[in-house]
């Protein structure tokens, strides 16, 4: 009762002292129970209502001391066996008295009745300690066990008197040596784990015994479950020898509906039994066994027997289980938060078996399991995933749990109603009542407060205000709900979908309020992963206004609009508003703070996350807005973002947050390194340098931390085959300090090169001078250290990707990148030790000197004589110089094995970026004395960075996952990547699905691979290939070239046979490397955008000054010819001048180009200079012996930047023997086009089946109008036949389609109208190859993105002929997902403006995203291009005018 009131309060100190009371009023034993949940109870009252915390506490700790003090029934059987074995052997029993006498003597005096005190562990149960002064009757029998009845008590003045004295909380422990093993009775060990965890919910993590109260919890579970399972092995025989009888499996519900319920329950889940290595009631004991145990059906079978009723896991020893999985789900997330993963699984265990035997609910177990594959995954542990997986089964809704779900809501709908007629009529007899009887207001009143309280009692209780969420029943609604928030963390969206949406409808029939802001919650996060940011603003927006969550409920709805804004690229201030947000939750969380001190754990973690997503936004706004950050006031809002950096870390590390910190530090560290690098003053390069890697050392340090506290739990063997998150963390930020710490090296080491080789410059008698004449050094306090740390830090670095290396174990990723940095860095210690300065790009120059040196010593230069001075003097040097040359080449063999195996893994696993970074230290390492090696790498290089920059622009071009599938899958596979170091998920089946999904259905994703056998490309390729390389360095501070080897076979590609095989010679290999400069290169490409928006303007200007002219010269045509005449001779001038201006301004930035790009070019010319061949004399094979130019085709393989210029006006390759000059993005992409693989040859019977199927159904599927009757069409068609070179391609002329002019853009005075110009091409070469050309003319009518789509993808070539950009007509998202690997040309000529065609375009481009546009620009157009799967793409880079476009069409279809 006087919980009752305390529930019915609504003041504080009424519900104070009714607790007080309640608590005081238990006092018999049969009442412990019932105390230790009030003390709870009271204990979690205090905490919500900011009471002092330990005093919060102390409730929770004195429940736990009568849990561990009480007598249970386990105990109690046994004594009364015991009692029974004294009846029957009364001298065991004298003689066990007296044993217990003698220890009693000789012991220390504990309280009356049997007491325990805690387990070894933390001090779960500190020294009482009195909460607050309250009236209270000292009884003995208060908390712990009395052993006088009830019926002994009697009345006394002292228990009526009410006399203050000081309350006693908890009780003192009656059997100090008590352990976990003597603890068998499984409510007791629930009743300890519950309290356990909530004494670590309330502590907070920064509370020094959270771990130990976690660990307790875990170590009473373990208990519980040796207590269950661990004895059940004798119930079990007794069912084998009597079983029972066979029960109905419906019979429980009442009816046959239930019945096959239950039969389809038992059939969902297709269990299969796995092999037991030990007998049933075997616990495993290590942590592999845990993840693929399951709990065998005759446990269960136990547990429900008679003879475990008290000892197993049932309804009678697990009282509350739905409450017990809540304190399990909150035990599990906290473990996994402070990096005990692998203690999870064994709760899972637990979880599993209340779901299955004592809930009986299949969606509760079905989500437990999923939960199982989750931290399995997380571990490393895949047989256990793939375990978990096939118990959980299908991750979708049950059809009989959605109808009973369905059932629930009618009824309570149908109880509504019956409430709301009981009280309306209720409220008519009341009327009633009062007309006729004229009673009273005092009494009316009473009748009318009485009857609303009747009818709350019936609808709900209002009684359970303060107790938040009351735990009952299984709940679908809730276990739908979670079952969603796994699957979105698991990435299964629309399964996730399905689940909210039906638990949605059941929280809105049952006004749920928490639930549906939850749900909401959930709906954003979906939207947000799924692209649509507006929508999960919204629903963020929605949760919040819905329900007044909790600290964490409004800080994760924040930062669910927070991202929702960042990422809203529609919106270009969105980074702005996302600033303003956050600024203004700041302010309240720290005014929420001030006024929750029991929370401040929470409300401290969240400050100091909302600080660190601030300043990282501030960073991203400075760095987007300003290029130079060296200007004063823009380095002043990095440092001032760089605060709140070390201002959240700060906290979070006070606050024990340990794990989560980490991604701070190395966001920090990477604002610190690009400052670093930007800066013009050494001194300031150094200190940033330096500070960057104090922040990422003390991130090591935490790690390291978290994962010995980890480890030192178990031992080293039982972790050895697992993957902790902890330890690939660790692995990460090592990996990421040693990458800083090898930057630091190289600076180093570069100045102090430098300081050798001006040293070099210097005579001996200057270093003599210098040498006096120097004082001592007085160093800054950062230059000290500057010097402090580079004495030791490539061994620090070393010493990082090593254990890095040692970490990853199993993870691949993490793997390859620890080889990489290894060996990069063992290249630098080459590199630094080595006595010369680096000569890899200078080898032919140091050939050259080196004869020239070696043939003047030995004209002019007697031999030294071994005992002059000079010898003497110099030897010890040159032994030196010998030495460290040795070391040097020690190292840089090491380098090359560690790297080579790095690149071998990347590739094997399709990691670009790895294999990118590789490759180009290969690169670096080899250069010119080994050119064929070193070019080869080069390539793979060049590809891998193509990649890597394709995969980027598919990502702009498919931003929102509900335009294809292809984006759907991208966005699948981004959200797996993006938390891959903690979750692991890369190596799941999830992942391997989206991948073997893209890689079958989609070319884009096709072109982005970078095969295994890279350096062995060449061997598919023609012997008069040429593939000529321009790449610059990540940083653009290098520029390297190479030619690559001849290849020594020609494969049949599409032709009848191979091509004559080549002589082997001389390797015609060469590479080279120059320093160029960053700032060269943007100034270089902004003249060339300059130029071309100058011939842009002249071009329109041009067209329209030409379409007024010939408007004015149809409105004239009577007047004075002389007067047209001049008009026209006044423009043309003009525009002459102009244009030879603009030729001119053509010229010199060919020029500056030429310039720019010397150092690499001028190695290759004369390389396609033909050789002179002397005809052989006379004979009959004199003709044939006749010297012929070679046919040279030369491939330009050059990176994005340099393809926006126009490199085949290079010098070099003005050249008559190179008949054809293509441009492509790499090596890889090319041989994507060229080669193509021969099917497997078919059965001559299937082979004439198709032919016939072929000549019968001519596409009869195909969506574009008039196909059959054009493929019908018989026309005077001359046969042209010619033999397909091997190093060609064939295009089916006959198969071609067109877009032509699609908005008639032209104006009417126009001479080269497009649609004009194509349809007298068409009928020019009707008889040869088009009279089966289909396609769409601007004046029929203007094609849909549809049509668009139909004519790209039903073609083997494809002509656009109109007016502005391509992709102006089809967007980049729709190009990109298409696959078109049969369309062997696409054709187009755009690039011409008309100032009808600019208007339409200007006002459709003002409301296109930055993004698009830059997707528009010639070069990304390309690869997009590409990317569908196109053999060869011929367009336009520059603009043009209509007449030029015609003229190229016409000589194209002349060469054809």
């Amino acid at each position: 009762m006087w919980r009752r009131v305390a529930l019915s309060s609504k003041e504080t100190l009424e519900q104070l002292i009714s607790y007080q009371a309640a608590i005081e009023a238990l006092n018999s034993p049969s009442n412990e129970w019932l105390k230790v949940d009030y003390l709870i109870e009271f204990g979690q009252w205090l905490y919500c209502n900011e009471f002092p915390l330990q005093d919060a506490i102390d409730q929770i700790e004195w429940a736990v001391d009568i849990m561990l003090n009480m007598k249970t029934e386990t105990e109690l059987k046994k004594e009364a066996t015991k009692k029974t074995d004294s009846k029957r052997n009364p001298s065991k029993a004298a003689a066990a008295a007296a044993s217990k006498k003698a220890e009693k003597k000789g012991g220390a005096g504990v309280g009356k009745g049997k007491g325990s005190a805690k387990p070894k562990g933390p001090p779960a149960t500190p020294k009482p300690r009195s909460a607050e002064s309250r009236t209270k009757t000292p009884d003995k029998s208060s908390d712990g066990r009395s052993e006088t009845s009830d019926g002994e008590s009697e009345l006394t003045a002292e228990g009526i008197v009410p006399v203050v004295k000081q309350a006693i909380i908890g009780v003192l422990p009656a059997n100090s040596a008590l352990t976990i093993s003597d603890l068998e009775d499984v409510r007791q060990l629930d009743g300890l784990i519950r309290a356990h965890v909530l004494l670590a919910e309330i502590s907070g993590m920064s509370s020094e015994y959270y771990k130990d109260y976690l660990l307790m919890s875990q170590a009473y579970l373990m208990r519980l479950l040796q207590v269950t399972i661990g004895t059940s092995g004798p119930t079990m025989k007794e069912i084998a020898k009597n079983p029972p009888a066979p029960v109905d499996s419906g019979k429980k519900d009442g009816s046959a509906k239930g019945k096959k319920k239950g039969e389809k329950e038992k059939e969902v889940p297709v269990k299969e039994k796995p092999k037991r290595k030990g007998p049933l009631d075997h616990i495993p004991s290590n942590t592999e066994d845990w993840a693929v145990y399951d709990c065998p059906d005759e446990v269960m079978d136990a547990f429900r027997h008679e003879m475990m009723k008290t000892t197993g896991i049932n309804n009678n020893t697990i009282s509350k289980p739905m409450l017990t999985m809540h304190y399990l789900d909150e035990l599990i997330k906290r473990l996994r938060d402070i990096g005990y993963n692998h203690l999870a699984l064994p709760i899972l265990v637990l979880e599993d078996i209340l779901s299955r035997d004592v809930l009986k609910n299949a969606p509760l177990n079905m989500s437990v399991h999923s939960k199982a594959a989750e931290v399995c995954l997380e571990l490393n542990l895949k047989s256990g995933c793939n375990f978990h997986e096939k118990l959980a089964g299908p991750m979708v809704l049950n059809e009989d749990d959605q109808a009973l779900s369905r059932d629930e809501i009618a009824l309570w709908k149908e109880k509504q109603i019956q409430v709301a007629k009981e009280e309306v009529r209720g409220k008519e007899s009341l009327m009633k009542a009062a007309e006729e009887s004229k009673a009273s207001e005092k009494a009316m009143s009473k009748m009318r407060s009485t009857v609303p309280s009747n009818l709350d009692l019936q609808t709900e209780t209002p009684v359970e205000s303060h107790l938040g969420k009351v735990l009952g029943a299984v709940n679908y609604r809730d276990v739908w709900t979670d079952i969603a928030e796994l699957l979105i963390k698991q990435c299964h969206y629309q399964s996730a979908r399905e689940f909210l949406n039906e638990a949605y409808s059941a929280a809105l029939a049952f006004d749920d309020s928490a639930l549906q802001s939850h749900i909401l919650y959930l709906f954003g996060k979906l939207a947000l992963v799924e692209a649509q940011f507006g929508q999960a603003f919204n629903f963020a927006k929605s949760a919040q206004e819905n329900f007044e969550g909790d600290e964490m409920f409004w800080f994760n709805t924040t930062m669910l609009m927070v991202e929702a804004t960042l990422n809203d690229y529609e919106n270009r201030t969105n980074k702005r508003i996302a600033r303003g947000i956050l600024v203004h939750c700041l302010n309240e969380f720290a005014r929420i703070a001030e006024e929750r001190k029991n929370r401040a754990c929470i409300t401290g973690y969240i400050v100091g996350m909302l600080e660190a997503k601030l300043a990282s936004i501030q960073i991203s706004i400075i760095f987007s807005e300003h290029d130079d950050i060296n200007v004063p006031k823009v380095m002043k809002r990095i440092l001032s973002a760089c605060q709140k950096y070390e201002s959240s870390t700060e906290k979070l590390i006070r606050l024990g947050y340990k794990r989560e910190v980490l991604p701070i530090m190395k966001e920090h560290s990477k604002v610190l390194r690009q400052m670093a690098g930007s800066a013009l003053e050494t001194e300031i390069r150094h200190t940033y340098y330096l500070q960057s890697m104090m922040v990422l050392k003390e991130a090591c340090c935490l790690a390291e931390e978290v994962l010995h506290d980890v480890q030192t739990l178990t031992t080293l063997h039982e972790t050895r085959n697992i993957s902790l998150p902890v330890q690939r963390e660790l692995a990460d930020i090592m990996i990421e300090c040693g990458e800083v710490m090898l930057e630091i090296f190289k600076e180093y080491s570069k100045e102090v090169r430098n300081k050798q080789l001006e040293d070099q410059r210097k005579g001996s008698v200057v270093k003599m001078v210098e040498d006096y004449i120097r004082a001592t050094p007085l160093y800054t306090h950062m230059e000290k250290e500057w010097v402090d740390a580079t004495k030791t830090v490539g061994e620090d670095a070393l010493l990082k990707f090593v254990a890095a290396h040692n970490l990853s174990s199993n993870i691949p990723k993490l793997k390859s990148r620890a080889l990489s940095g290894i060996g990069r860095m063992l290249l630098a210690f080459s590199m630094y030790v080595s006595p010369d300065p680096e000569t890899q790009w200078i080898v032919h120059e140091m050939e050259l000197i080196k004869l020239e040196y070696q043939t003047e010593e030995n004209e002019n230069k007697p031999k030294e004589n071994p005992e002059s001075k000079n010898y003497i003097r110099y030897s010890k040097q040159i032994k030196q110089m010998n030495d460290s040359d040795d070391v040097s080449r020690h190292y840089m063999l090491q380098a090359s094995e560690c790297m080579i195996q790095a690149l071998n893994l990347a590739l094997q696993k399709h990691y670009t970026d790895v294999a990118s970074t590789v490759s180009l230290e290969l690169v670096n390492c080899l250069g010119q004395y080994d050119p064929q090696a070193s070019s080869q790498f080069l390539a793979l290089y060049q590809s891998c960075s193509t990649s890597q920059t394709l995969e980027i622009l598919l990502s702009r071009a498919q931003l929102d996952p509900m335009t294809s599938r292809l984006a759907a899958l991208l966005h699948q596979r981004s959200c797996i990547v993006s938390n891959d170091i903690t979750t692991n998920m890369s190596c799941g089946s999830l992942m391997t699905s989206v991948e073997h999904a893209l890689e079958q259905e989609w070319e884009a994703w096709k072109k982005l691979d970078v095969k295994t056998n890279h350096l062995e490309l060449l061997k598919d390729f023609p012997s008069n290939f040429n593939f000529l390389i321009l790449q610059h360095s990540p940083d653009r501070n290098y520029l390297y070239g190479a030619v690559l080897d001849r290849p020594k076979s020609a494969p049949a590609i599409t032709g009848k046979g191979k091509a004559p095989p080549v002589p082997s010679g001389p390797s015609r290999a060469k590479v080279f490397g120059v320093e160029t400069s960053p700032e060269l290169l943007d100034e270089l490409l902004e003249k060339f955008t300059e130029h071309r928006q100058s011939v842009q303007q002249l071009l329109l200007k041009q067209e329209y000054q030409r379409a007024q002219a010939m408007m004015r010269e149809k409105m004239l045509k009577n007047l004075d010819e002389d007067l047209i005449k001049k008009s026209k001779h006044f423009v043309i001038e003009d525009d002459a001048e102009e244009e030879a201006k603009l030729q001119e301004e053509f010229r010199e930035l060919v020029n500056d180009m030429e310039t720019y790009l010397k150092p690499i070019t001028c190695q290759f010319e004369g390389l396609f200079t033909p050789q002179i061949i002397t005809p052989a004399s006379g004979g009959k094979d004199a003709k044939a012996a006749e010297p012929q130019a070679p046919q040279e085709y030369v491939i330009m393989l050059a990176d994005p930047l340099l393809l926006q210029m126009p490199l085949e006006a290079l010098e070099f390759l003005q050249n008559e023997s190179i008949v054809s000059l293509s441009r492509d993005f790499s090596l890889q992409v090319f041989h994507h086009r060229f080669y193509k693989e021969e099917p497997t040859p078919a059965k001559p019977e299937e082979a004439e089946k198709k032919k016939k199927e072929a000549k019968s159904m001519d596409n009869p599927m195909s969506r574009i109008p008039g196909l059959r009757d054009a493929s019908k069409k018989q026309a005077k068609i001359v046969p042209i036949n010619r033999d397909i070179p091997h190093y060609c391609q064939g295009v089916d002329t006959m198969n071609f389609r067109y877009i032509v002019d699609p908005h008639l853009d032209c104006a009417e005075t126009e001479l080269n109208k497009p649609i004009e110009v194509f349809n007298k091409i068409v009928e020019e070469y009707e008889s040869q190859f088009t009279p089966r050309w289909l396609g769409v003319l601007g004046d029929e009518h203007a094609p849909s993105v549809g049509e668009w789509e139909i004519y790209l993808v039903e073609n083997s070539g494809f002509i656009f002929y109109g007016m502005e950009r391509f992709l102006n007509y089809i967007p980049p998202a729709k190009l990109s997902a298409l696959n078109i690997p049969e369309c062997t040309m696409v054709y187009i000529l755009d690039m011409a403006q008309t100032s009808k065609s600019f208007t339409r375009q200007s006002k459709v481009d003002v409301l296109k995203s930055a993004n698009i546009l830059a997707l528009e620009k010639p070069v990304e157009t390309m690869m997009l291009i590409s990317l569908a799967g196109v053999k060869s793409v011929m367009a336009n880079q520059w603009f043009g005018t209509l007449a030029e476009n015609a003229q190229r069409l016409n000589d194209t279809m002349k060469d054809a």
